[in-house]
């Protein structure tokens, strides 16, 4: 599925459409450059489900908690990861094979050790500075 969105107010759009996903899905693996918006997108997808309206993202921590209507969410930004084995470190296998949802930035950082049934969103900038989100099941 691709959903185009031109400024931040359209990003509710792709919320809408991931909201579901959140139902039957728990692994949400977003693929993008720097400066995409992965960050963005996670903290308005997190707000929809929950009573936090200031989400950041964990870069110094890696793994944020964050307890929503649909349970606990943990938002891990894996840019500072310099090799798959210090995914262990965190305890990363005692999150991707729980019951909670975990919405992963620079996943391909932990490519061998995602689940199957990841879902891929990836996000690309368009020359209008549109943001283009393919999410693959």
């Amino acid at each position: 599925m691709q959903i185009i969105v031109h400024n931040e107010e359209e990003l509710d759009k792709v919320v809408d459409q991931m909201l579901p996903l959140l139902e039957t899905h728990s692994i949400f693996a977003f693929d993008a450059k720097m400066g995409s918006g992965k960050t963005t997108f996670i903290a308005r997808l997190i707000a929809a489900i929950s009573d936090e309206s200031d989400v950041s993202s964990p870069t110094f921590g890696y793994v944020k908690e964050h307890d929503t209507k649909m349970g606990t969410v943990h938002h891990f930004d894996l840019y500072r990861l310099e090799h798959e084995d210090e995914a262990y470190d965190i305890g990363i296998e005692e999150y991707l094979y729980g019951d909670d949802i975990c919405l992963i930035e620079w996943p391909k950082k932990i490519e061998n050790l995602l689940p199957e049934n990841t879902v891929w969103v990836s996000i690309e900038v368009a020359p209008d500075q549109a943001r283009i989100f393919d999410i693959e099941l």
